[in-house]
């Protein structure tokens, strides 16, 4: 009877051993399953910093356009400003003679007193001796004519 105890008790003891090894494997592989992959974090590290990269790299190009346009308007604006002045200026009787004069090649000699035989002094033009005229435009047109 002594044999047929310590046998049965050996047969519990062994299933009770192997009930516990059985659910610390279980334990250990649900821990194993629940762990993320190293990979997967590399991964995942990967795509949210792409992703704000290409927010930052949207805003700055928006901003920086939309500066860019405002500084261009800006200064074709103070460029420009003056253009329908002068255009309008053009269209006068002086400014057709001004441009009779250009066409003929003389409107800077005598903007600049730099003919042959002239002489500024005192910002006033003065002809020497040796003094020569300058071109007139061929055809008067009706600024030449007044």
């Amino acid at each position: 009877m002594a044999a047929a105890q310590i046998s049965a008790a050996l047969e519990t003891a062994k299933a009770a051993v192997s009930r516990a090894v059985a659910e610390a494997s279980a334990a250990v592989a649900k821990r194993e399953g629940q762990r993320m992959n190293p990979l997967k974090w590399a991964t995942a590290c990967v795509v949210a910093a792409t992703g704000c990269l290409t927010l930052v790299a949207w805003f700055a190009y928006s901003h920086g356009q939309i500066a860019g346009f405002a500084n261009g308007r800006e200064v074709a604006r103070r460029q420009y400003a003056n253009a329908a002045a002068l255009a309008s200026w053009a269209n006068t009787p002086e400014g057709e003679l001004g441009y009779a004069l250009a066409k003929v090649g003389s409107l800077r000699e005598l903007a600049t007193c730099s003919g042959r035989g002239w002489v500024a002094r005192d910002e006033v033009c003065y002809a020497t001796s040796k003094a020569q005229g300058w071109r007139l435009p061929g055809v008067p047109g009706p600024a030449l004519k007044n």
